[in-house]
């Protein structure tokens, strides 16, 4: 699954934002960490909220990530910002 097809699934309305997010985070692994640029503002926003604020101790009906995948995404999110300032 790409980050483009979640992508518009979530535009579809076919993917709540949370679903969306699990799916880019179980989906992404180094290689593909870069991808995380094509999402469009708002979800971008939202997956980067979930990311500060995820905590692996709750529950949810599907699938979550796994604090790896929560902490490769946080430090793409780190590095970018950084590479916005420098």
């Amino acid at each position: 699954m790409t980050l483009k097809s979640v992508q518009h699934q979530y535009d579809q309305g076919r993917l709540t934002s949370h679903d969306a997010i699990c799916k880019i985070l179980r989906t992404l692994d180094p290689e593909r960490v870069d991808e995380l640029a094509d999402l469009d503002t708002e979800l971008a926003s939202k997956l980067r909220q979930f990311t500060r604020t995820f905590d692996p101790h709750l529950r949810s009906t599907g699938e979550m990530p796994t604090e790896e995948q929560v902490a490769l995404v946080r430090r793409w999110y780190q590095q970018h910002d950084r590479n916005e300032i420098d």
